[in-house]
Protein backbone atom coordinates (compact mmCIF):
# COMPACT_ATOMS: atom_id res chain seq x y z
CA UNK A 1 0.00 0.00 0.00
CA UNK A 2 1.25 3.50 -0.83
CA UNK A 3 1.73 5.46 2.04
CA UNK A 4 0.66 9.24 1.85
CA UNK A 5 3.30 12.24 2.72
CA UNK A 6 2.54 15.82 2.72
CA UNK A 7 4.00 18.12 0.10
CA UNK A 8 6.81 19.21 2.90
CA UNK A 9 8.24 15.61 3.19
CA UNK A 10 8.03 15.48 -0.07
CA UNK A 11 10.04 18.66 -0.75
CA UNK A 12 12.46 17.38 1.86
CA UNK A 13 13.55 14.44 0.20
CA UNK A 14 13.74 15.73 -3.02
CA UNK A 15 15.89 18.16 -2.01
CA UNK A 16 13.58 21.44 -2.65
CA UNK A 17 12.87 24.73 0.15
CA UNK A 18 9.85 25.36 0.70
CA UNK A 19 10.32 29.08 -0.56
CA UNK A 20 11.41 27.13 -4.19
CA UNK A 21 8.26 25.62 -4.14
CA UNK A 22 6.17 28.80 -3.73
CA UNK A 23 8.10 30.46 -6.04
CA UNK A 24 7.23 27.86 -8.48
CA UNK A 25 3.52 28.28 -7.82
CA UNK A 26 3.78 32.06 -7.95
CA UNK A 27 5.34 31.18 -11.47
CA UNK A 28 1.77 29.58 -12.38
CA UNK A 29 3.42 26.75 -14.57
CA UNK A 30 3.68 24.61 -11.45
CA UNK A 31 0.70 25.62 -10.28
CA UNK A 32 -1.45 24.29 -13.60
CA UNK A 33 0.82 21.42 -13.67
CA UNK A 34 -0.73 20.57 -9.88
CA UNK A 35 -3.95 21.59 -11.01
CA UNK A 36 -4.06 19.08 -14.53
CA UNK A 37 -2.69 16.15 -11.91
CA UNK A 38 -5.21 16.89 -9.65
CA UNK A 39 -8.47 17.25 -12.16
CA UNK A 40 -7.02 13.96 -14.43
CA UNK A 41 -6.94 11.93 -10.96
CA UNK A 42 -10.50 13.16 -10.37
CA UNK A 43 -11.96 12.46 -13.35
CA UNK A 44 -10.24 9.12 -13.42
CA UNK A 45 -12.40 8.32 -10.43
CA UNK A 46 -15.68 9.37 -11.40
CA UNK A 47 -16.80 5.85 -13.05
CA UNK A 48 -15.74 4.00 -9.58
CA UNK A 49 -17.71 7.06 -7.87
CA UNK A 50 -20.49 6.88 -9.84
CA UNK A 51 -21.15 2.72 -9.11
CA UNK A 52 -20.96 3.07 -5.83
CA UNK A 53 -23.18 5.88 -5.79
CA UNK A 54 -25.69 3.76 -7.98
CA UNK A 55 -24.85 0.73 -5.42
CA UNK A 56 -25.85 2.45 -2.69
CA UNK A 57 -29.16 3.96 -3.94
CA UNK A 58 -29.83 0.22 -5.44
CA UNK A 59 -29.56 -0.09 -1.54
CA UNK A 60 -31.76 1.14 -0.52
CA UNK A 61 -30.06 4.68 0.86
CA UNK A 62 -32.37 7.59 0.56
CA UNK A 63 -29.68 10.20 0.51
CA UNK A 64 -27.39 8.70 -2.47
CA UNK A 65 -30.87 8.26 -4.28
CA UNK A 66 -31.45 12.05 -3.69
CA UNK A 67 -28.05 12.59 -4.75
CA UNK A 68 -28.17 10.63 -7.69
CA UNK A 69 -31.70 12.08 -9.13
CA UNK A 70 -30.18 15.81 -8.25
CA UNK A 71 -27.18 14.74 -10.17
CA UNK A 72 -28.57 13.81 -13.11
CA UNK A 73 -30.97 16.52 -13.38
CA UNK A 74 -28.63 18.66 -13.42
CA UNK A 75 -27.06 16.51 -16.22
CA UNK A 76 -30.31 16.94 -17.97
CA UNK A 77 -30.06 20.85 -17.72
CA UNK A 78 -26.58 21.35 -19.03
CA UNK A 79 -27.47 19.23 -21.77
CA UNK A 80 -30.58 21.23 -22.90
CA UNK A 81 -29.22 24.66 -22.63
CA UNK A 82 -25.88 23.85 -24.52
CA UNK A 83 -23.79 24.40 -21.27
CA UNK A 84 -21.90 20.99 -21.61
CA UNK A 85 -22.09 17.40 -22.35
CA UNK A 86 -23.85 16.46 -19.08
CA UNK A 87 -23.16 14.31 -16.50
CA UNK A 88 -24.69 11.24 -17.93
CA UNK A 89 -23.96 8.91 -20.42
CA UNK A 90 -25.85 5.37 -21.43
CA UNK A 91 -24.95 3.21 -19.09
CA UNK A 92 -25.53 5.29 -16.28
CA UNK A 93 -28.92 6.12 -18.09
CA UNK A 94 -29.25 2.28 -17.98
CA UNK A 95 -28.57 1.87 -14.37
CA UNK A 96 -31.09 4.78 -13.61
CA UNK A 97 -33.78 2.61 -15.67
CA UNK A 98 -33.38 -0.25 -13.79
CA UNK A 99 -33.22 1.21 -10.27
CA UNK A 100 -35.72 3.90 -11.21
CA UNK A 101 -37.49 2.83 -13.78
CA UNK A 102 -38.24 5.61 -15.88
CA UNK A 103 -37.48 7.11 -18.98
Amino acid sequence: MIQRQNIGEVLRENGISEEEFLQWLEEGEMAEYLYRMARSKAIASVPEIWLKLVRMAAAGDLKAMKLYYDLCERGDREKSDGSGEGLRNPEVDELRRQIFGHE
